[in-house]
């Protein structure tokens, strides 16, 4: 009895590791894992009238409302359609969507269908049944910016539909007025009727306006055309961008980052926030006046406003909803992780991060995290009228209102379903279990203090071992190697990673050996080809460093 539990445990562990692994593997390729199916040997699948038929070893399955049916045992192994019937075949194989699966079955030749909203893949007679996603991904690289007509990345900045590169990365904001669209990188981009100029010093690697060097570019709000207020690492400016008049306003704000909303979200009489460290800021549009209006324990990532009684305020590990009118602040989500930005799509507050997306929905007042799997960006968003669109390492994700519902929805039902199962496990086993704990816990109570010791010696060895690996797989493979490599390589989740590493992020680990190289290639003088070739950063990334 013993060696039975100790295999379906086994099959459990082996079946939870294919669908999370997959699942990961899934977030960049436009469909979701759905299920995986071990219970018989599957050779292929058949769309034959209509209906979907699994060739197996047991026989034909007919899959009807989303459950495999017995229909026949006259036929075992693979099958085909043959003048009108179905009959012995062969299994025929297809690498299109080999991307979708774990590493260990990548290589093996797959069975493939394609059927409405569903792909089924057989590999290895495991069947793998996927749905296609509800949202767009689009491949274009990391994208770092984002606005209604443009899309900054670190291979280039173009304008939607057009291939003509304008700049050959971004790192921060493109803000688009009536008047002219500006596009925020080391330098300041200027694209209006009369104005089509880079205000850039190729000196000294920050905007030049005349004779003036004014930082590197963070962020640029309208005044009223052509004044605007343009933020840098150096200060808060007021410039004339006609004349190339500038006036500094402040220069105790080297990381200014004012609220955006598409366009300006606050100007409450000729007024607008912006936040530095953990305080925001009132800034008098017309006197240039800063006053502070909140301050925080915790450093501000980013806010959002959508009036008096609607503020989100994204700090390091919570998100906050503050009320101006009666002074109060309600905790929304908390226990967060390396978060990015907050906005608002609609009905959902939105929230991402280093390791995904989550959703607060304003209506039910009910939160879901991680609804997608994959490093965001900062300051990549924008909210359109029909749409949300988010950049993130792997490429620009589109949604609008139908496609987020569900997500949500999918990632609540999800939850619910395995709260539902678990009660209902519990429920009808309650006396086995009560005895099994029983049991365990004085087996447990035996053993525990040779084990704990035992353990507390491995602990460190496996850990700094494990460590020092990842630590040689990045240094073998630097100039290929992200986070999804590593995780894939050592079959570990995000928050094991990081924890591996010592809660140091592993970009950040990465980054950091890539520009180690990048000194050590120049002392050598090696051309700017060889450098990037060696450490990953594209030819136009390393002119910035």
């Amino acid at each position: 009895m013993c060696f039975r539990n100790i295999l379906m445990a086994r099959s459990f562990y082996l079946i939870f590791f294919l669908v999370y692994s997959a699942h990961l593997l899934s977030q960049n390729i436009n469909f979701d894992l759905k299920s995986v199916h071990t219970s018989r040997y599957f050779y292929n699948s058949v769309n034959f009238e209509n209906e979907i038929y699994f060739g197996t070893n047991e026989g034909i399955f007919k899959l009807i409302d989303g459950k495999f049916n017995f229909h026949t045992k006259s036929i075992v192994g693979p099958i085909a359609i043959r003048n009108g019937k179905l009959v012995e075949g062969t299994v025929t194989t297809s690498r299109q969507f080999k991307d979708l699966l774990p590493v260990e079955y990548r290589n093996i030749p797959n069975n493939v269908l394609v059927s409405k909203d569903n792909l089924y893949i057989i590999s290895n007679g495991k069947l793998f049944v996927y749905e296609e996603n509800s949202f767009n991904i689009k491949t274009l690289g990391s994208v770092r910016a984002i606005s209604e007509n443009y899309i900054g990345t670190y291979n280039g900045v173009r304008r939607k539909g057009d291939s003509e590169e304008i700049l050959p990365y971004t790192n921060s904001y493109i803000r688009e007025f009536d008047n002219a669209t500006f596009i925020c990188w080391d330098g300041l981009y200027v694209i209006n009727d009369s104005i089509n100029k880079n205000y850039f010093s190729e000196t000294y690697g920050e905007v030049l306006i005349k004779d003036n060097l004014l930082g590197r570019a963070k962020d640029i709000i309208e005044i009223k055309h052509p004044h605007y207020i343009y933020t840098s690492d150096k200060g808060i400016y007021n410039v004339n961008i006609i004349e190339e008049s500038v006036s500094l306003i402040s220069n105790e704000f080297s990381d200014a980052d004012f609220f955006w909303n598409g366009i300006p979200v606050e100007y409450r009489d000729g007024k607008s926030w912006f936040f530095n460290k953990n305080k925001i800021f009132n800034i008098d549009l017309n006197t240039f006046d800063i006053s502070p209006l909140f301050e925080f324990q915790e450093e501000i990532k980013s806010v959002y406003v959508r009036g008096n009684q609607e503020i989100y305020v994204l700090l390091e590990s919570k998100l906050l909803l503050l009320d101006q009118t009666s002074d109060s602040q309600e905790v929304v989500m908390e226990n967060l992780r390396l978060l990015n930005d907050v906005g608002v799509f609609e009905n959902f507050v939105f929230i991402t991060s280093d390791l995904g997306v989550h959703l607060y929905d304003r209506d039910s007042k009910t939160f879901q995290q991680n609804i997608i799997n994959d490093e965001f960006n900062k300051k990549a968003f924008f909210i359109g009228k029909d749409s949300l669109l988010l950049g993130g390492v792997n490429g620009l994700y589109s949604f609008d209102y139908i496609s987020i519902s569900n997500l949500f929805l999918k990632k609540r039902y999800q939850s619910v379903s395995a709260d539902n199962s678990f009660l209902l496990i519990t429920k009808k086993y309650k006396w086995q279990i009560l005895a099994g704990l029983v049991l365990l816990l004085m087996i447990t109570n035996l053993i525990f203090y040779f084990k704990y010791k035992t353990a507390q010696k491995l602990k460190y060895v496996v850990s700094e071992e494990l460590k020092s690996e990842i630590e040689a797989f990045i240094d073998e493979n630097i100039s290929s190697v992200n986070i999804e490599a590593l995780k894939s390589e050592f079959n570990l989740s995000n928050n094991q990673l990081y924890s591996y590493m010592g809660n140091v992020n592993p970009g950040e680990i990465i980054r950091k050996k890539r520009l180690a190289l990048v000194k050590k290639l120049r002392r050598a003088n090696e051309s700017e080809e060889v450098i990037s070739k060696k450490t990953g950063f594209s030819v136009s990334y390393l002119k910035k460093i």
